[in-house]
C-alpha cells in the first residue's frame, strides 16, 4: 500500500492503476534517488567534521601566494611542563615545528587553551631569528607594530582569538628551517566533589557556530584593501567559520606524522592527599613531603587525547587550610586555600534564610515563565527544617508572599507552592523595589542568607542596581540564575559578583532538574561563614576579595594577597553555626609556588573593572589597571600582546637569500591571518543548489509529460 500526498489529502493506492502511468514511476524513482544522494552526503560531511579532531598547538601555512598549504609544517618535538601549586597551574609548553617545503611559507599558530587560562609569555625561534613578545599599553604596542613593519621586521599583535584559543601569525619562514614556539600560561585547576583536577589539552576539536551573515554579505571581500591589524575580532570571528557553521579556526586537515608530547607535572596540593590519578594516560609517580613529581609512563604521549589529572586530599571533619607563596622581583604574594571537610552530614550544615525572587515580568512570557516556576518549585523541595526563607516577585509592581523571612514547615511550603503556580508574566521590569526588598536584612542572626535571582535581567539601569548591591548587601549572598535562551549575562554575572555568590544559567526547560540540582546541592550545604583572616598591624596587606565569601561542600574558597612584611604565622577564622573555628598556619618564608603573583594581578585587575561600576573615575581606573597588568604581564582592556623579531633574518645557504614579495591584497591578508579553509560551504551549496534544479527541471518535464499522457488516453477513450 503507498501513502502519496495529492493536493491537501493523502490518497492510498490499493493496487497497481496510479503507477500506470511510466511518467509517475519516473518521477517518484527519481525523488527517492535524490533524497538518498542528499541524506548521504549530508551524512558524510556531519560525520567527517565529527571526525576532524587535531593534535595540540598547530601550526597552519599559506606560501608566498597566498594559497593554504595542507601539512607544510611536521611537528617534531613537544614538552610540556605544569607546576601545580594548591589551584594554581603555571604551563609551560614548547613546540618545534620544519618547514617541509620547497618554499618560503607564511604561518598562523594556533594552541587551544582552558576557559579561564591567561597567556603572559610567549617567545617564537626561527633559527636566528627571535620574535619576542610583552605587554605593553594599548597605544603604546601598536606604535611597536608599526614602527617594526617600517623597519622592516616581523612583528604581530597577538591575542586570545577565543577565550580557549590563543593564535599568533609568522611570516617568512625559510624552507628546511626549524620554528620552536615557547607559550606560559596561567589556569585554575577545577574542585568538584571533593576532588581536584587539571586538564591539559592535546586535541583542538572542531565546533560548530550559526552563519553569522550569508555569503555574499561577507564583511570583507578579495577585492577590498584591508590592513592586518585593522581585522576586528568581529570580522575575526565571522571569517573563521566556513560557509555550514563550522569554524575553520579548528577544522584543520590531519597532521602527516603521529606528533606526541613529553610531559611532567609538579603537584604540591599544600595537603596530603590519598589518591592520584590520570583519565585517559599512563603515569608515574615519585614523592618528596608532599610534593609529588608525575610523568607520562611512556615518557611521551600521542596527541591524541585531552591530559587529565586528579588527586584526592586525605579525609577530614574540620575544614582544611594551605597557604602557598610566591616572591617576585622583591615583593611577596600569597594565596590562602581553604577546603570544606569530607563526607559532611546533613546536620552539620549551616541553617540557612533564603530569599527567593522571581522575575514576572512580560519580557518572561512564555518558555522563560515556565523554566522559572519550575527552578522555584524545585528549590522549595529542597528546605529542610533548619531553613526560613519568603518569595518575592516583581514586575511593574512587587509583592512578598510573607511580610517575613517563614519557617519551612509543611503548610507554608504548600502556600509557597501555589502562589508560585498561579505567576503568570505580564507587565514592566521594575527590579530595583524587589532587589532592595530582598537585601533588607531586619535581624542579623547567625545563619546564612541566601538571595536566589531568578530572571532574563532585561534591564537597562544596570549601574544604579549594581550600587544597591554593593550597599546593601550586608550579610546576604546574592545567586542570580539566568532564564531562557539569552540573558543579560553581562549584568548576571556582575550582580551575583557583587553579592559575592555566583551566576548560573538555565537555557531550556530539560535543563532545569540537571542545572538546579547541581546548585542547590551546593547552597543547601553551607559549611562555614564570617570567615576572617588575622594579619599583622605592620603588614601592609592587599586582599582580594577583600570580603571573603562563605565556605560551601564541594567549593573552595580561594583568597589572594600581597603583602609588604611576611608573618611567621597567620590565624584563620569562622563561624561553624553558634561554634567559632580557628586554624594557625606556619608561613614558610622559603618557599616558592609559581603563578601566585599572576593570580593575585588577575583579581585585583577584576576588582579595579568592578570600581568603575560602583563609579569611580575611569582614567584612575585605568591608570590603575595598567599599572597591574604592565607589571605582572597581563592582557586587559587597557593593554595588548605585541611580539617583535629582535634579530634580522640571514642569508639563505640556498642562494634564496630573500624570501618572496608577499601579496598586499585583502585576500592573502586575511589568508595570512587565518587558519586554511580545508572545506567551504559554496563547494556544497552548489552541489545541493544543483542537484534541486535538476530535481525540479525533471519535475516538470514529468508532470507535463503525464498531463500529455493523460490527455492521449483521453482522447483514445473519446474514440
Amino acid at each position: 500500500m503507498f501513502n502519496l500526498k495529492r493536493g491537501p489529502h493523502p490518497v492510498f493506492i490499493e493496487d497497481e492503476k496510479y503507477l500506470a502511468n511510466p511518467h509517475r514511476r519516473l518521477r517518484l524513482r527519481f525523488v527517492l534517488l535524490l533524497l538518498m544522494v542528499l541524506i548521504g552526503s549530508w551524512a558524510w560531511h556531519s560525520a567527517s567534521a565529527e571526525r576532524n579532531t587535531d593534535a595540540g598547538g598547530r601550526l597552519m601555512a599559506t606560501d608566498s601566494e597566498g594559497a593554504a598549504l595542507t601539512n607544510a609544517f611536521a611537528n617534531i618535538n613537544n614538552n610540556v611542563t605544569i607546576n601545580v601549586s594548591g589551584m594554581v597551574a603555571h604551563v609551560s609548553v614548547q613546540q618545534s615545528f620544519k618547514n617541509t617545503h620547497d618554499d618560503w611559507l607564511q604561518a598562523v599558530y594556533v594552541f587551544p587553551l582552558p576557559d579561564k587560562a591567561a597567556v603572559h609569555r610567549m617567545r617564537i625561534k626561527i633559527g636566528d631569528r627571535i620574535i619576542d613578545g610583552s605587554i605593553r599599553e594599548k597605544a603604546e604596542a601598536k606604535a611597536i607594530f608599526q614602527q617594526a613593519k617600517a623597519k622592516g621586521k616581523k612583528a604581530a599583535l597577538v591575542d586570545q582569538h577565543r577565550p580557549n584559543l590563543f593564535k599568533t601569525t609568522v611570516a617568512n619562514i625559510p624552507p628546511g628551517e626549524t620554528i620552536t614556539v615557547e607559550l606560559d600560561y596561567i589556569d585554575k585547576v577545577a574542585y568538584q566533589q571533593d576532588q581536584f583536577a587539571l586538564r591539559y589539552p592535546l586535541a583542538i576539536t572542531r565546533r560548530y557556530s550559526p552563519v553569522p551573515f550569508p555569503y555574499s554579505e561577507h564583511p570583507y571581500s578579495e577585492h577590498q584593501t584591508l590592513d592586518q591589524e585593522s581585522v576586528d575580532h568581529q570580522a575575526m570571528d565571522a571569517l573563521m567559520i566556513d560557509h555550514f557553521g563550522w569554524s575553520v579556526a579548528t577544522a584543520l586537515p590531519t597532521p602527516v606524522n603521529k606528533a606526541t608530547v613529553a610531559l611532567t607535572v609538579e603537584l604540591d596540593a599544600g595537603l596530603p592527599l590519598k589518591n592520584i590519578n590520570s583519565a585517559h594516560h599512563g603515569i608515574d609517580i615519585t614523592q618528596q613531603n608532599n610534593i609529588y613529581a608525575i610523568s607520562l609512563d611512556n615518557s611521551v604521549a600521542a596527541l591524541e587525547q585531552d591530559f587529565v589529572l586528579r588527586w584526592q586530599p586525605q579525609s577530614g571533619q574540620a575544614p582544611t587550610a594551605a597557604l602557598f607563596k610566591e616572591r617576585v622581583e622583591g615583593e611577596e604574594y600569597l594565596q590562602l586555600m581553604l577546603l570544606p571537610p569530607q563526607g559532611l552530614l546533613t546536620e552539620n550544615y549551616l541553617p540557612r534564610e533564603v530569599i527567593y525572587v522571581i522575575d514576572t515580568s512580560g519580557s518572561m512570557q512564555g518558555r522563560s515563565i515556565i523554566q522559572a516556576k519550575k527552578s522555584l518549585l524545585l528549590a522549595l523541595e529542597q528546605l529542610n527544617d533548619q531553613d526560613s526563607f519568603n518569595i518575592i516577585r516583581f514586575s511593574n509592581t512587587t509583592q512578598q508572599i510573607f511580610s517575613h523571612a517563614m519557617p519551612a514547615t509543611a503548610d507554608n511550603i504548600r502556600q509557597a507552592n501555589a502562589f508560585v503556580n498561579a505567576l503568570q508574566a505580564n507587565g514592566g521590569t521594575e527590579m530595583m523595589p524587589a532587589l532592595q526588598a530582598a537585601l533588607r536584612d531586619p535581624h542579623d542572626g547567625e545563619n546564612v542568607r541566601q538571595i536566589i535571582f531568578i530572571t532574563d535581567g532585561a534591564v537597562g539601569n544596570e549601574t544604579q542596581l549594581f550600587k544597591a548591591i554593593h550597599q546593601g548587601l550586608g550579610r546576604s549572598r546574592l545567586f542570580t540564575i539566568g532564564i531562557g535562551s539569552a540573558p543579560n549575562s553581562y549584568f548576571m554575572r556582575q550582580a551575583a559578583a557583587f553579592g559575592r555568590g555566583s551566576f548560573t544559567h538555565i537555557g531550556n526547560v530539560s535543563q532545569v532538574q540537571d542545572v538546579m540540582s547541581r546548585l542547590l546541592s551546593k547552597l543547601n550545604r553551607p559549611v562555614m561563614s564570617d570567615i576572617t583572616i588575622d594579619w599583622p598591624a605592620a603588614s601592609e596587606v592587599e586582599q582580594y576579595p577583600q570580603k571573603i565569601p562563605d565556605l560551601y561542600a564541594d567549593e573552595p574558597v580561594l583568597v589572594n594577597v600581597a603583602i609588604k612584611q611576611l608573618p611567621k604565622q597567620l590565624i584563620v577564622r569562622g563561624k561553624q553555626g553558634p561554634q567559632q573555628w580557628q586554624k594557625t598556619i606556619t608561613v614558610d618564608s622559603k618557599a616558592n609556588h609559581k603563578g601566585i603573583a599572576t593570580l593575585w594581578a588577575r583579581e585585583k585587575i577584576q576588582y579595579l573593572e568592578d570600581e568603575k561600576i560602583k563609579g569611580r573615575a575611569e582614567p584612575e581606573v585605568r591608570l590603575a589597571i595598567l599599572a597591574v597588568a604592565l607589571k605582572h604581564q597581563l592582557m586587559s582592556a587597557y593593554t595588548s600582546f605585541v611580539a617583535v623579531e629582535k634579530v634580522q633574518q640571514q642569508e639563505h645557504e640556498s642562494g634564496q637569500d630573500q624570501p618572496p614579495p608577499v601579496k598586499t591584497s585583502a585576500q592573502h591578508k586575511l589568508r595570512a591571518i587565518l587558519i586554511p579553509q580545508t572545506a567551504t560551504r559554496a563547494t556544497w551549496s552548489l552541489f545541493w543548489g544543483s542537484c534541486l534544479l535538476i530535481f525540479f527541471a525533471v519535475l516538470k518535464f514529468s508532470v507535463a509529460k503525464e498531463q500529455q499522457y493523460e490527455q492521449e488516453l483521453e482522447n483514445e477513450r473519446g474514440q
